[in-house]
Formats: structure tokens, C-alpha cells, sequence
């Protein structure tokens, strides 16, 4: 979920709040699943943040996941 947070906001800081974590923990998180993929899922230029191919691929199939729950917990 912090992955999908991340990419839809395209900011770690503003993701980390709504989260309610810190910066550096959600960046550990990141890193953690990028080791776990075996793939960057983002391009970090400074503060801001974009996803990478993977990145992208990973986002759709947590979109699909989040939208599916949404509608079964309906």
C-alpha cells in the first residue's frame, strides 16, 4: 500500500503524511520492495519522484488490486 500511495502522489513526504510515517521509514519501505522486486520502481531526481517502467507495471496491477477490493467490500 505504501507503493501505491508513493505513485499516486509522486511524492514521498506528502505520501509518508497520509500514511502516517515518517519520511525516512517509508523511503526504508521503498527501498525494501525495489530489493524484494529486484527493480527500481522510481526515478529519484532531488525531492521529486517518477516511476520507472517496473514502477508503472506495479501501479497497474495495484490499481486493479485496490479497485477489486473497493467494489468486493461494497
Amino acid at each position: 500500500y505504501s507503493f501505491f500511495v508513493c505513485a499516486e502522489h509522486l511524492n514521498i513526504s506528502k505520501a509518508a503524511g497520509i500514511l502516517g510515517i515518517s519520511q525516512p521509514s517509508l523511503s526504508m519501505q521503498i527501498k525494501n520492495l525495489e530489493e524484494q522486486v529486484g527493480a527500481s520502481l522510481f526515478l529519484r531526481n532531488g525531492k521529486s519522484i517518477s516511476l520507472t517502467e517496473k514502477g508503472r507495471e506495479l501501479l497497474k496491477t495495484s490499481t486493479a488490486f485496490y479497485e477489486l477490493r473497493d467494489e468486493v467490500s461494497k
